[in-house]
């Protein structure tokens, strides 16, 4: 994935939902400079 788009937070926030999560990541591993994104559903 070249860019973190707005469907991959719906994603994780739709995981953290069906697990009882508060939060969660997402980890670009494709950019030089790793590419995290904090995730809070609440």
């Amino acid at each position: 994935v070249k860019n973190i788009e707005d469907i991959h937070f719906a994603i994780v926030k739709s995981y953290l939902k069906a697990l009882g999560k508060e939060h969660g990541l997402i980890i670009n591993f494709s950019k030089p400079v790793l590419g995290v994104k904090r995730v809070i559903h609440k």
